[in-house]
């Protein structure tokens, strides 16, 4: 799946939150799909550097339909669009205390995955892709990174 497709545009943030999913790529009724599907979001709006409790749990399937459990289901931050050489996210194993560009994470007995994620340091736009490579599937979540307070202002010289 390219990078554009199965994506929550802004304008439908509201039918996400309200939806168990924006991009379902599965058939829950297994007539055959694998799939990968996105069943709980953190905050999909935030401001810079802001850490969400919540983190980002996919589901796993098998061309069958059934969940599946052992595969390796990666995470990894989107450059910033106008800025290239900057991620816009961060992602992080549940287990750690660090968060990077890409993390990964291994389907459990109920077919999920988590990464914990923390909003980026640029205001903008930002996105997470997630993949299962032994199946082939991709898809990304968007995030929109909202300015921070300031916490001081200070003119320089001083007079």
């Amino acid at each position: 799946m390219s990078r554009g497709e199965g994506r929550c545009p802004l304008g439908l943030l509201l039918a996400c939150i309200a939806l168990p999913s924006c991009s379902d790529h599965t058939d829950p009724g297994g007539n055959g799909s694998v799939g990968l599907r996105v069943v709980a979001f953190p905050a999909l709006t935030d401001t810079i550097t802001a850490t969400p409790v919540q983190g980002l749990v996919v589901e796993v399937r098998d061309e069958n339909g059934r969940l599946t459990s052992g595969n390796v289901v990666r995470f990894a931050a989107l450059p910033v669009p106008e800025l290239p050489h900057f991620i816009s996210m961060l992602v992080g194993s549940v287990a750690g205390n660090f968060f990077d560009a890409q993390t990964a994470d291994t389907s459990d007995g109920q077919g999920r995955a988590i990464a914990r994620v923390r909003f980026g340091a640029i205001a903008g736009p930002g996105a997470i892709e997630i993949s299962v490579p032994e199946f082939g599937l991709a898809d990304t979540v968007d995030f929109t990174i909202t300015p921070g307070r300031p916490n001081s202002v200070r003119a320089l010289p001083e007079d």
